[in-house]
């Protein structure tokens, strides 16, 4: 059995590491934070250095799995090691921020990608059962944060939203995205092959995530999830979508 403490203590010291002796992210960041909409309205730019941070933090995110293989049995699950870790990381963070009171707990969820789109369960079925255990002893609407993984553990983006059904967390990430013109354009320069490629990677990508509510509706959504990012990154969690919490 592995320790929490001592993967803490690894995904810590891991990120720490890079953050202040790895050049390359020390630049890439702050050529992201000079990015950010509120400050730049370069914003195809932007993209383009927030997707060489992906790299770092999916270095760093290797990294860090390395380490806890390292120290885990053949029989630990190590999806399961990093995905509890930032159910604690959460937990401690709705204790920290007052979240929670005598009255209510904050109720963490878990959201399972595969049980929905893979063996096509009715979505709006699927919410309103996750909306029950949020929310089972009232009908005020509440508002939600959300920490989205990959399938090999790493966190991909936290969002927040004030409804579930029209959310970002259950769009289908594919291509569709494209505008008409963009989508056509491109499939014609490069093949429709190359575009299932991507809309196989997209739609397989998100695992599993938690849903995080204030029970008590007294923090701004916005400020709450900006809050939460910031926490997982001071603990050492790499964040794919790394600025997303900042400036949605």
């Amino acid at each position: 059995m592995v320790c929490s403490k001592d993967i803490a203590s690894l995904y810590k010291s891991t990120y720490e590491n890079y953050k202040e002796n790895n050049h390359e992210f020390i630049r890439v960041d702050s050529d992201c934070e000079r990015r950010l909409p509120s400050r730049s309205a370069d914003s195809i730019k932007k993209w383009f250095y927030f997707g060489e941070m992906a790299h770092i933090q999916e270095k760093i995110f290797n990294d860090i799995n390395l380490k806890v293989k390292s120290i885990c049995t053949e029989k630990d699950d190590l999806f399961k090691i990093h995905f509890d870790y930032v159910k604690e990381i959460i937990i401690n963070f709705a204790k920290e921020q007052n979240i929670v009171d005598n009255e209510k707990k904050a109720t963490i969820v878990e959201i399972d990608f595969k049980n929905i789109f893979y063996n096509n369960n009715n979505l709006d079925n699927y919410i309103e059962s996750i909306n029950k255990k949020i929310n089972e002893n009232s009908d005020e609407t509440i508002q939600y944060v959300y920490v989205v993984f990959r399938n090999d553990g790493m966190v991909v983006v936290v969002g927040q939203t004030s409804t579930l059904k029209n959310s970002d967390l259950f769009k289908l990430l594919d291509t569709r995205g494209l505008t008409g013109s963009a989508n056509i354009i491109l499939r014609k320069e490069f093949g429709n092959e190359l575009f299932e490629k991507f809309d196989h990677l997209l739609t397989n990508y998100y695992s599993k995530a938690w849903v995080f509510a204030d029970p008590n509706n007294i923090k701004n959504i916005k400020e709450c999830e900006s809050n939460l990012g910031e926490y997982l990154k001071e603990k050492g969690v790499p964040i794919l979508n790394n600025y997303s919490h900042l400036y949605n």
